[in-house]
């Protein structure tokens, strides 16, 4: 007997929200359906999950700003050995050269580096919000900026089936004509007969 394969037998598989209409006795006993995915595990769970719970991006930002952290935390390392020696040679108590030492990686390394990059996003997030757009991720306001295109999915995709038209617009000899709310006042044309006749239809 076959194993039951999600991707292989996709024409035996019903989805979440199918209606079934009709079903076929064998030898007079009851059709049956395996349940084989819930919650989470199914198709509209995963993309549910995946806006709840957004995976980690690694934006390159971040991998630079690490990157420059730690040259920094090397040069500071450098300065902080270097003072110490300079200090000891010039017979300065083990107190006073420890704590001059540390002015270097004070200096080198900006305490309110994080704290300006907090503040930066913080900032950005006020200003998105006066424009009615609230973000539940601080994280990708960065990427924003570098965002130059958006494309977004027909409303609905999570709560709806279907597909409610807006309009029509005709093409005829290179040219597109306006959009026409209803379909209904179309001429007799390819595109109404088309319209009409796009449907699959089953007798029950």
């Amino acid at each position: 007997m076959e194993a039951y394969l999600p991707d292989k037998h996709k024409c035996h598989t019903l989805f979440g929200g199918t209606h079934v209409i009709q079903t076929r006795r064998s030898y007079d006993s009851r059709t049956l359906a395996v349940v084989v995915r819930t919650g989470f595990q199914t198709s509209k769970g995963r993309m549910v999950r995946s806006i709840l719970y957004p995976k980690p991006f690694n934006f390159k930002f971040y991998w630079d700003s690490v990157k420059f952290i730690l040259a920094l935390i090397l040069v500071a390392g450098i300065g902080f050995v270097y003072s110490l020696i300079v200090l000891n040679v010039s017979l300065y108590n083990a107190g006073g050269s420890v704590l001059r030492a540390f002015d270097v990686i004070t200096i080198a390394v900006p305490p309110a580096l994080p704290a300006a990059l907090t503040v930066g996003t913080v900032y950005a997030l006020r200003r998105l919000r006066m424009h009615q757009i609230y973000c539940i991720s601080p994280q990708r306001v960065n990427l924003c900026g570098k965002i130059k295109l958006v494309c977004f999915d027909k409303t609905g995709t999570l709560t709806e089936d279907g597909m409610d038209i807006r309009g029509v617009m005709p093409a005829s000899k290179g040219s597109i004509s306006p959009i026409i709310d209803d379909p209904s006042t179309l001429p007799l044309c390819p595109l109404l007969q088309g319209m009409a006749s796009c449907h699959s239809l089953t007798l029950i």
